[in-house]
């Protein structure tokens, strides 16, 4: 049985280890959902993962959700530089096996829906290798629902 297609962002592996409160940029028209990965811009405020492409310095895991609007916005992030964060693959560019595990991977940042809010953030496998990338691939999650394959649910 295929795994089923749902990103759904990333959310934290068991408890949160921290916490932190951040402003999301007042210059970005795109919304910070719940699970969207966020870096730490040049300018000391957060955005979502490749929406800026002058840097990429992941501070975690948003928590709560920043409109596309004008104005500054506090969000709560799971920031700990240890936790571990569960997140789906895209399912795309390759036949996903056990030999990713170890692997690096970069976060696919579809946008969010709104309507209901849901982050849309998943891991791009396709890219997946030893080199350098934005998230280390851990293991596979063990999930009724779920097998080793495309569209499987990463720690």
């Amino acid at each position: 049985m295929a795994n089923p297609d749902l990103p759904n962002g990333f959310e934290a592996a068991g408890s949160f280890k921290r916490v932190g409160r951040y402003e999301r940029d007042a210059d970005s028209s795109v919304p910070i959902c719940p699970g969207d990965i966020v870096f730490m811009a040049a300018d000391g405020n957060i955005d979502s993962v490749g929406v800026d492409a002058d840097s990429q310095d992941i501070v975690g895991a948003a928590l709560t959700f920043a409109t596309g609007s004008a104005a500054k916005t506090d969000v709560m992030v799971a920031d700990d530089p240890h936790q571990v964060f569960i997140g789906q693959d895209d399912g795309v560019g390759i036949t996903v096996s056990q030999a990713e595990v170890g692997g690096m991977a970069d976060v696919l940042s579809t946008a969010g829906s709104v309507s209901p809010i849901r982050s849309n953030h998943e891991i791009d496998i396709s890219g997946a290798s030893a080199s350098a990338a934005q998230l280390r691939l851990m293991s596979f999650v063990q999930h009724p629902e779920y097998t080793v394959g495309n569209n499987s649910l990463w720690e």
